[in-house]
């Protein structure tokens, strides 16, 4: 394995463990890390043609997750906490993209965003 894989797989995870997922944002926070995520670890580490790389894809949807429109969001995290929904899961993420992270990970990084505290229960 190549040095720039293990250390692209060790900053994707710690981007999303240790700060998307310890972090309360605000909306024009979740754009700032989007951004600084995109246009410097991506560009640093050249990721954006690393379609293979599991934490990478992970990063990218949790990105796309943050910067979502705060009406898209509210409705995504409603139908994956709808229990009728629960067998739809897969097809309700892949409709706004998402293809690699599960409902539950979908709604803990939904829980981070700020503009949503009224309807999410972390």
């Amino acid at each position: 394995m190549q040095v720039v894989t293990v250390v692209r797989e060790e900053l994707s995870e710690f981007f999303i463990l240790e700060i998307v997922l310890q972090t309360k944002m605000s909306s024009r926070g979740c754009g700032q890390f989007a951004t600084d995520v995109e246009k410097g670890l991506f560009a640093v580490l050249s990721l954006s043609n690393s379609s293979k790389n599991l934490k990478t894809n992970q990063l990218k949807e949790v990105c796309r997750v943050l910067t979502m429109k705060q009406a898209s969001a509210i409705l995504l995290y409603e139908s994956l906490s709808d229990s009728k929904q629960e067998s739809n899961d897969r097809d309700i993420l892949k409709e706004v993209g998402i293809n690699v992270l599960e409902s539950d990970q979908v709604k803990r990084v939904l829980g981070q965003r700020v503009d949503l505290a009224d309807v999410v229960r972390s």
